[in-house]
């Protein structure tokens, strides 16, 4: 376990209890995340939506379309015109992140509500770029109320930043326009300065070898991160555990935990384990 850190004093990892589960409950739900997926997907593929198309391809009512289209246009995610909507700068920004976004959804889900147990009030974090950690920031803002967090992720910092209970950093650099994060040395120099309880990182791929990306100017990211971090936690879907990167990030010994879904093979995960990872397996049902 690395040492270190700032802000609250950690002596291990500890399950947070009480009201935190049920709070978990009344986020938004998967229903509605699918579809603001699905109308993201169609500005994408269209350049602009119609609100009676949209109402009758996703089987709800117009009422609701327009409830959908007013909220993602406080989150920047699209320009409402009359009877529709178009992209926002921001979206264009990002549109392979918010491809990504859209793949393995429920089992995104399942491992963010599973990894806030493991963050108390008060903790210090790195969180990288990526949709599964995009999905745990959602959760954290709905279940812990103090915390300061470092991230190179444009949308994670977006989605944090409007808390008021939240210090949110967001580090410089060169950004990646694709996948909305930064990167580069000025990111490197930057998180230098900081050492904090837990790194919360998504990954490209974990397997007996280690944990991998497929974006080199990713891989010195995190790995200054989990240097700078007295505990790591690896969030993945099952789709990434087996899987092999471009990049190693580092080997299992630097890895404190990996998270992931039900669907994972038993024989990849008994390979992670016995090299001292503690892996939790989060079924999809528990969304």
């Amino acid at each position: 376990m690395r040492k270190g850190g700032f802000g609250a004093d950690m002596k291990g990892r500890k399950k947070s209890t009480g009201s935190a589960d049920f709070i978990v409950s009344a986020a938004r739900s998967p229903k509605v995340e699918s579809r603001r997926d699905k109308i993201i997907e169609l500005l994408d593929r269209d350049g602009q939506v119609r609100i009676a198309q949209l109402a009758e391809l996703l089987d709800t009512t117009t009422v609701t379309i327009r409830s959908d289209l007013a909220a993602m246009e406080q989150e920047g995610l699209v320009e409402r015109v009359p009877g529709g909507a178009i992209p926002t700068a921001m979206n264009l920004f990002n549109q392979e992140f918010q491809r990504s976004k859209a793949k393995n959804t429920d089992a995104k889900r399942v491992i963010a509500t599973a990894v806030v147990r493991e963050v108390e009030d008060g903790d210090t974090l790195f969180i990288n770029g990526g949709t599964t950690t995009y999905f745990a920031a959602q959760m954290l803002k709905k279940v812990r109320k103090r915390l300061i967090v470092i991230t190179n992720s444009v949308s994670i910092a977006l989605e944090l930043g409007t808390t008021p209970t939240y210090t949110v950093i967001l580090t410089g650099g060169q950004i990646n326009p694709y996948y909305s994060f930064t990167c580069g040395t000025e990111a490197l120099d930057q998180l230098r300065h900081y050492q904090v309880n837990k790194a919360i990182l998504s990954i490209d791929g974990i397997d007996e070898s280690g944990v991998m990306t497929i974006h080199p100017e990713e891989s010195t990211i995190a790995k200054m991160m989990i240097e700078r971090s007295r505990c790591c936690i690896i969030i993945a879907d099952s789709s990434k555990v087996g899987k092999e990167g471009l990049c190693t990030i580092c080997d299992l010994g630097q890895v404190d935990m990996l998270i992931t879904d039900s669907d994972v093979s038993p024989q990849v995960v008994e390979s992670i384990r016995a090299a001292g990872v503690e892996t939790k397996i989060i079924p999809k049902e528990s969304v």
